[in-house]
């Protein structure tokens, strides 16, 4: 059967790009979407761990579109027969069921008043899983990160919002956090936070598999 989908892509500019998170749009046409009957393969048919997100399905048209992401790498250059030549991947979604189970370290979990989200080299705190609504708007209040993991496993402070002139400090009335992806490959969450006076301040935090980086997107 021909592939669901194919992801290709040729270094053309003498550069080795290391492993990275890479995303593609997919869509898929009626009957073709399951969870449990995709199957990711490499250039060499050998069988790749992937992650779907921001799933939507069309109840009109039965078609399914998603975001389809997988770990890949381009050195500036590979060997073949003396002779050195532009490296490129190909891979290809096919229907068919995984050979193999994915392992990860990956984990989105409630800790007490928090939830982290973490793999073995890093974790970050955020606020718990749900929407707080206050009626007492709050001058001090935490922040989104309320504590990064780090190599050695210490925890660093919880962070607040701050203004240097009280006069225009920010007064917090609502905290809203939730798990938007979870998988193999990465999990996330976004925090939204309101103010008085109709202001907003979101946060979406990234974890990858055995990265230790915390990825943080900021919005007000």
């Amino acid at each position: 059967a021909k592939p669901l989908a194919t992801f290709e892509c040729q270094e053309r500019l003498g550069i080795d790009w290391p492993r990275t998170l890479v995303t593609y749009p997919v869509e898929f046409k009626p009957g073709e979407y399951s969870t449990n009957q995709l199957r990711l393969v490499d250039i060499n048919g050998s069988e790749q761990p992937f992650q779907l997100s921001r799933v939507a399905h069309d109840a009109k048209s039965g078609s399914t579109t998603a975001r389809i992401s997988f770990f890949a790498s381009l050195p500036a250059q590979v060997r073949s027969n003396a002779v050195l030549l532009s490296s490129q991947y190909r891979y290809e979604l096919l229907a068919e069921k995984p050979l193999t189970p994915v392992k990860t370290s990956l984990r989105a979990a409630s800790e007490g008043e928090s939830l982290v989200l973490g793999n073995s080299v890093v974790a970050v705190r955020l606020p718990k899983v749900g929407e707080t609504k206050l009626d007492k708007p709050l001058t001090e209040a935490l922040g989104p990160i309320q504590g990064v993991r780090l190599v050695n496993g210490q925890w660093t402070d919880k962070s607040t919002f701050f203004a240097a002139d009280t006069n225009v400090q920010p007064r917090v009335t609502g905290i809203a956090c939730e798990i938007t992806e979870q998988g193999p490959l990465f999990v996330e969450a976004r925090v939204r936070y309101s103010f008085a006076g109709n202001e907003r301040y979101e946060l979406t935090a990234r974890v990858l598999a055995d990265d230790p980086s915390v990825r943080i997107d900021e919005q007000y």
